[in-house]
């Protein structure tokens, strides 16, 4: 196989043809040793990160991105062409302009997927809810840290969105995982208040009420973040 003259990321030459199904191993050892290294190579780069954002000179941060707006294959559009899309009646969201937009995207759907299918904590509804807002926090904050080298740094940070940016196991799963403790706190807490001791709600009720108390600790949490958000969005307005 044709080796390619593109310099490696994280990712070898031979992680790359093992991904694309371009190589395979006879020996189900093999293969599990090369996921496994892909695994370690993607959480090193993952934590490379850290390191670039607090010491890496921003000159350099720019030359890179300019590079990769220009890499060789990238689909670099003229702006000019933005007017085009826009007289054609198309949706500028597809114009994706260059290589280095693109490679971004990748990253946030990554990093969106990653977090989400991580297994939920069911030690509370608010443990559910903490765990399945990861992703909208680690944008806020670090849409946040971005804006304060640009001396723009609003104690809170508000996502708008149209659609949920979390994901949450379904009222079924959350019945399969329930802890039969939980139930029966359930059924305790029923009991008192409505002076029924001979009551007991099944545990697809207590799975759906766990549901409902995750959705509701959620809003919660993203009601607070909004009023903070709005108090810092009016102080930033006052300082133009």
């Amino acid at each position: 196989m044709e080796q390619s003259d593109e310099p490696n990321g994280f990712l070898r030459t031979a992680d790359k043809n093992w991904i694309l199904g371009e190589t395979d191993y006879d020996h189900q050892s093999t293969r599990s040793q090369r996921k496994r290294e892909i695994r370690e190579h993607f959480k090193a780069a993952m934590e490379d990160f850290s390191l670039l954002m607090n010491h890496w000179d921003r000159d350099q941060l720019q030359m890179a991105f300019e590079e990769l707006r220009h890499s060789e294959g990238s689909s670099t559009r003229d702006p000019t062409d933005i007017d085009n899309v826009m007289n054609a009646n198309k949706d500028p969201e597809e114009w994706e302009g260059n290589h280095a937009v693109e490679c971004v995207r990748n990253m946030v759907a990554l990093s969106y997927i990653g977090l989400s299918q991580i297994d939920a904590d069911l030690a509370s509804p608010e443990a559910v809810a903490h765990q399945a807002l990861e992703f909208h926090r680690a944008t806020r904050r670090g849409i946040r840290d971005g804006k304060k080298e640009f001396g723009q740094a609003p104690e809170a940070v508000l996502l708008a969105s149209n659609v949920p940016l979390w994901e949450l196991p379904s009222p079924e799963e959350f019945t399969k995982q329930i802890d039969y403790d939980d139930v029966g706190e359930k059924n305790d807490i029923h009991q008192a208040r409505e002076g029924t001791p001979d009551y007991y709600i099944s545990k697809d009720v207590a799975g759906g009420d766990y549901y409902a108390n995750a959705i509701a600790s959620i809003g919660q949490r993203l009601y607070s973040r909004k009023r903070k958000a709005n108090v810092s969005l009016s102080e930033f307005h006052l300082q133009q």
